[in-house]
């Protein structure tokens, strides 16, 4: 989820969610989805009593609030339902899954809410990238009686290790220079076709192309057709079809794809680049649930969410706290 303070890219989140209405880069389905399920049904299972209040902390669309209405434990328009996010197309997205419940942009280190106004204050991948400070301030408006309940990243998890590998193979596409290699071959072609270009200088950037190509197939060959959410083999296929059938294409609309492409891959980067940078290790994680204590609240969990399985493997922390 987009980061509601901090973060090493800020504007990669407000991309990944202006994207996100022009790509398919929002799926899920995978197995971590059932286990943060089942979580969050756990923490959720008592209901909130009528005129209580949730707040989502890096709300993003809203996953956690949907989480609540879905479990019952709030009813949009019974319960107070409250999404706080630093990318505004997130606060956007919330206001719009949500009509009955509030956004706002801001910031998790410093929430322009009264002290211990919510009876839950919840975050899924995302309180994280505020800093440990953050939790501190998320139990400062936790109401008597309220849970904080927050997924954080896991230094060395599984979901640490894929975000490294997607990392990775998108400095690498970036690196190829596909893209630019495209927008001249496409340019150059076009040309070429109408008669107003040298074929010499077409085949030069087809050539230029090429070397590209080869690259990506590289990474798709050693980090798989999945990754970074399949959008380099989108990419590769996207190019391929293109390619195939140049004369059918104006320049515009494939300078138009490149330029959508070099934003979706520079906002991907980003996000990565960020989400490494917010993973806690196991002592972050006593830190912050230090800073809970600090501001008078109860730690009934501190652990490892384990994905896979047999057990699987770490893939995150989980940490919940009460206020008596």
């Amino acid at each position: 989820m987009p980061p509601a303070g901090g973060g090493a890219v800020p504007g990669a989140w407000d991309e990944y969610w202006r994207l996100s209405r022009e790509t398919s880069a929002l799926k899920g389905g995978g197995p971590l989805d059932e286990v943060l399920a089942r979580f969050w049904q756990r923490v959720l299972g008592r209901p909130l009593s009528a005129g209580s209040r949730l707040l989502d902390i890096a709300c993003g669309n809203g996953a956690v609030t949907a989480a609540a209405v879905g479990t019952g434990t709030a009813v949009a328009g019974a319960a107070g339902l409250f999404g706080i996010d630093r990318a505004e197309e997130a606060v956007r997205a919330y206001r719009a899954r949500f009509p009955t419940g509030k956004g706002v942009a801001g910031d998790a280190r410093r929430l322009p809410f009264a002290d211990r106004c919510f009876d839950l204050v919840a975050s899924q991948f995302g309180i994280e990238y505020a800093g440990e400070a953050a939790f501190g301030e998320a139990a400062r408006v936790t109401a008597p009686g309220g849970l904080l309940a927050a997924v954080i990243h896991r230094t060395g998890g599984a979901i640490h290790r894929e975000c490294a590998g997607n990392a990775a193979a998108m400095a690498r596409v970036a690196a190829s220079g596909i893209l630019p290699a495209a927008r001249e071959a496409f340019r150059r072609g076009a040309a070429a076709s109408r008669g107003q270009g040298s074929r010499a200088a077409f085949r030069a950037a087809d050539a230029r192309l090429a070397v590209a190509v080869r690259q990506i197939e590289g990474v798709l060959a050693e980090f798989g057709t999945r990754v970074a959410g399949g959008t380099v083999q989108r990419l590769y296929q996207d190019l391929a079809h293109m390619f195939g059938r140049l004369a059918a294409y104006d320049p515009a609309d494939v300078a138009a794809w490149v330029d959508l492409m070099a934003r979706e891959i520079e906002a991907y980067s980003g996000r990565m680049e960020a989400a490494l940078g917010a993973a806690m290790d196991g002592d972050g994680l006593a830190r912050a649930a230090a800073q809970c204590e600090a501001r008078g609240l109860s730690v009934l969990a501190r652990e490892e969410l384990r994905v896979g399985p047999e057990g699987g493997e770490p893939a995150a922390w989980m940490l919940v706290c009460e206020r008596d």
